[in-house]
């Protein structure tokens, strides 16, 4: 008969599963243990309603010591019939052995070193041509990089200077930049220009700039008169032009009576007086000149002081 009691002792028990097999029963639940079973002595199955082994006595081929026995002679067969044997049984394989703490004696493995990089010195290249510059780079396994192009009175196309430091060690195939001379700019020609115009050209060209003015009587006003230095000439960049500019001043006809109540010598009309000097200089008068006074003949009162015919310019 059957029990539905669940404490029943641990051991081997038909499997409530799979027909035909015993498994483990460890006194609470079924473990993952199972064999096939023995030769059936009795049908009866000690099972309680929830598929749990009841306790109960059992036959003694159900007994765990007869099934361990059963167990390890099916283990002994299994060894005795296994390749190599010489129809023995087979000595059970050794346990592992525990992990030594003992330093390997095994042959390290080599250390891997990165190849060697080749080095070179950077050559002294000041004073040679483009060419043998470019020649020597290549024949110190080097090769000419970014080329700067710099005004010098040096010969056109000579090496100034290297971009690396000459007798500096570096790697193979390093590129190394040059500054080559190139010649100064030239001023360019602006004289009959407007000064306008003129000052534009100098200062798009590199220079800077410096303006004269000179009063004339005839031509165009604000024209470029001359330029110094000359046009066409090599100049270092950032060099000052000066250009003269006309100050056009048309002059006065005087009428037959203000000649007589003028000054001789001085256009437009001076009535006479003890001294003339220019408005807003050092002279202390009586009379001052205002504006730009054209020395025709004698110059009494000294107006004219670079004697270029024209006084307090």
């Amino acid at each position: 008969m059957t029990t539905t009691r669940r404490d029943a002792d641990a051991g081997w028990y038909p499997d409530p599963t799979k027909p035909g097999q015993i498994r483990y029963w460890d006194g609470k639940r079924w473990t993952g243990q199972s064999l096939e079973a023995p030769p059936a002595q009795n049908t009866t199955t000690w099972l309680g309603p929830s598929g749990d082994p009841a306790k109960k006595k059992r036959p003694w081929w159900r007994r765990w010591w007869a099934i361990a026995i059963a167990v390890l002679a099916v283990l002994m067969i299994i060894g005795a019939l296994s390749p190599g044997s010489n129809g023995g049984p087979k000595s059970a394989a050794p346990p592992p052995a525990p992990a030594s703490t003992a330093p390997s004696t095994s042959t390290p493995t080599p250390k891997v070193h990165a190849p060697q990089v080749k080095r070179v010195a950077v050559p002294k290249l000041a004073g040679m041509s483009l060419a043998e510059a470019r020649q020597t780079l290549r024949t110190h396994h080097l090769i000419g990089g970014y080329i700067e192009r710099r005004p010098s009175s040096a010969q056109p196309g000579t090496v100034l200077s290297e971009g690396l430091r000459a007798g500096k060690q570096v790697a193979w195939r390093s590129s190394v930049p040059l500054v080559i001379a190139i010649p100064f700019p030239k001023v360019p020609a602006v004289v009959g220009q407007s000064a306008g115009s003129a000052l534009q050209e100098l200062r798009a060209a590199g220079f800077r700039t410096h303006t004269v003015r000179r009063t004339t009587t005839s031509g165009s006003n604000s024209a470029v008169l001359s330029e110094s230095p000359l046009s066409g000439q090599s100049v270092r960049p950032g060099s000052v032009v000066t250009i003269v500019v006309s100050n056009v001043v048309r002059p006065v006809t005087s009428t037959p009576t203000q000649s007589h109540n003028c000054t001789p010598g001085y256009s437009p009309c001076l009535p006479p007086a003890s001294d003339y000097d220019c408005a807003g200089g050092s002279g202390n008068g009586p009379k001052y000149v205002y504006g730009v006074e054209r020395v025709t003949g004698s110059d009494p009162y000294d107006l004219d002081a670079d004697g270029d015919g024209y006084g307090c310019e």
